[in-house]
């Protein structure tokens, strides 16, 4: 004689539970409603994970951003002296995948970059100004050392300590080119070395080397590795 297997109430109602959730789900993601819904939440979604993704350096991505933003607007707006209205409108507003860590991103730096090689071509004026009718070395460094202070005063710079000044001076003679004089000044006035702000007005005063340093920024900062592999998955 066969003895029947009876379920528990709770097994029965284990599976039964089941099959209405299957059931509710695969109305759900049959039905259009959903998809509508979906498109109408992406953007928040979307901004929501950002800012999650981001967690407590949120601040900073937003600071580099603008910072980035503003750059880029500057140079369009010199490139096509259109209205700011047009250019604010025209370039994107992005956030970087990354974070600049211990160097200043390129867009930071850009602005000192320009200064420099501006402070630079008017210390060469300088220069050779206080060359003009000097018969002496002595007489040069004298009328060098004075011009120096008033340039500092004119164009409002922090003015270099007098010993960091006659350091830099005592060994100037007639013969010294302005353009290592010019270069040593503004290496002392900021800290760097002369050789690093040769190389820095090397890139201030190329066009296609300061373009070919910013794309490499923007292109390290904004666009991951598989750049590429992205594109095609979107496309294809």
């Amino acid at each position: 004689m066969k003895t029947e297997t009876k379920q528990s109430p709770s097994t029965v109602s284990l599976a039964s539970r089941a099959e209405t959730f299957i059931y509710a789900r695969d109305r759900i993601t049959s039905d259009p409603n959903t998809f509508v819904a979906i498109e109408r939440k992406l953007a928040d979604a979307l901004c929501s994970w950002a800012i999650m993704k981001m967690g407590t350096k949120r601040s900073k991505y937003v600071e580099e951003a603008y910072r980035d933003f503003v750059v880029l607007c500057a140079l369009r707006l010199i490139a096509t002296n259109q209205s700011i209205e047009k250019v604010v409108d025209e370039v994107l507003f992005e956030f970087p995948l990354r974070l600049t860590k211990k160097r200043t991103g390129f867009t930071g730096f850009l602005p000192e970059l320009v200064q420099i090689a501006a402070e630079y071509e008017r210390l060469c004026e300088v220069v050779n100004l206080a060359k003009t009718n000097m018969k002496t070395g002595a007489q040069f460094r004298l009328n060098l050392r004075e011009k120096l202070l008033r340039f500092a005063v004119d164009e409002k710079l922090e003015p270099m300590p007098q010993k960091k000044l006659e350091k830099l001076l005592e060994n100037y003679h007639l013969r010294t080119l302005p353009s290592q004089i010019a270069v040593d000044y503004v290496g002392k006035r900021r800290g760097v070395s002369g050789a690093n702000i040769k190389k820095l007005l090397v890139v201030a005063r190329n066009p296609d080397r300061l373009r070919t340093s910013l794309g490499k920024y923007l292109k390290t900062t904004y666009l991951p590795a598989n750049f590429d592999a992205i594109r095609q998955s979107l496309v294809g």
